[in-house]
């Protein structure tokens, strides 16, 4: 399997938990009985897997690749990725807070946890 198959087929890894995040975040919203430990987990997965892994790989080695290769590193594609990358781990550290916040019984923060999984 080739580098880039590789890190696509993590992106339907996360894709799967992101839609499974998106799922739990629909029901807790309608009131119906969620496992509130997924939430927790879900955020655990984004830093273990997406960030230290998965964002590692294509930072250091893919990104560095192109840039190499005459792409620029602030402006199209590798500039996108890396704000998406940014944005990812902005919106899992906001998940992980509130997720923090409600399972130790600050039901308040129930909405902020169905925006921020919805983010």
């Amino acid at each position: 399997m080739k580098p880039t198959e590789v890190l696509m087929e993590e992106h339907r890894v996360i894709e799967r938990v992101l839609i499974a995040l998106e799922k739990a975040a629909s029901r807790l919203s309608r009131g119906e009985d969620v496992y509130l430990r997924f939430f927790s987990g879900t955020t655990a997965l984004i830093y273990g897997f997406a960030d230290s892994y998965h964002y590692k790989k294509e930072e250091q080695v893919l990104f560095a690749a192109l840039i190499e290769n005459g792409f620029p590193r602030k402006t199209g594609p590798v500039a996108l990725m890396i704000a998406e990358h940014e944005e990812g781990r902005r919106l899992g550290q906001r998940l992980r807070q509130v997720t923090e916040r409600f399972q130790s019984g600050d039901i308040k923060v129930r909405d902020q946890v169905v925006l921020s999984a919805l983010g």
